[in-house]
Parts: structure tokens; C-alpha cells; sequence
């Protein structure tokens, strides 16, 4: 009997998995567990800081980590205007000492027209 050895098999190349954008839901799904909350209490009406905070990190994050435009991610917490989404995400930014994302995703905003 003949032994033959075919030695170690061909090393492949690792494949490549990329890292994938969370989905707005999967956001507000995280951010309602870190805090206690539901996820209607999130889309809801009310104010509190108890709510506002939470709703105003899932903003931020949300801009900063899907791409996601100001109005669909506004639609997606309880039909919120664009201009409150873009309030959230600067003061969430402002409570936890950041750069304003958004002025410089938006580069019409940083310089201001000399008269």
C-alpha cells in the first residue's frame, strides 16, 4: 500500500464581511432597552426629559450611523418634522461635548457669507 500525501490544503483568502449600517428600527429598538423605554413611549407625544433624551440620542444616532436623511428618520419617531430631528441631533451633541456632525455633513453651513 502506497501512502500519498497531498499536504495542507490551499489557504483562501479570509472573506471579507463587511460591517453593516443598523436599520433606524434596530436603533430605536437599542435605545428603548438602554433606557427602560417602549418603543411607543419613543415615537410618542410626550416631552419628558425622561423620553426627550433618549429620543434625541436615537436622532443623533440614526444621522450619524445609517445615513438616513433628516425627514425619513423625523417619519420613523412618530412623524417628527426634519427641523426637530436636526434640534435632537445638535443637542445631543451639545450635552455630550461634540462636534456638530451636522454642520459638517452640510458644508453650506460652515461658512457664513461676509457682507
Amino acid at each position: 500500500m502506497i501512502a500519498v500525501s497531498w499536504g495542507e490544503p490551499p489557504h483562501l483568502p479570509a472573506a471579507k464581511v463587511e460591517p453593516r449600517e443598523p436599520t433606524i428600527g434596530e436603533i430605536i429598538a437599542s435605545v428603548a432597552n438602554k433606557y427602560g423605554l417602549t418603543v411607543m413611549e419613543l415615537k410618542g407625544d410626550r416631552r419628558s426629559r425622561r423620553v426627550s433624551i433618549p429620543r434625541q440620542e436615537i436622532m443623533y444616532r440614526a444621522y450619524t450611523e445609517t445615513g438616513a436623511s433628516l425627514p425619513t428618520i423625523g417619519r420613523s419617531l412618530g412623524d417628527r418634522d426634519h427641523t426637530t430631528v436636526l434640534y435632537g441631533v445638535r443637542a445631543h451633541e451639545a450635552r455630550n461635548g461634540m462636534e456638530a456632525s451636522v454642520l459638517k455633513k452640510h458644508k453650506r453651513f460652515d461658512a457664513v457669507p461676509s457682507g
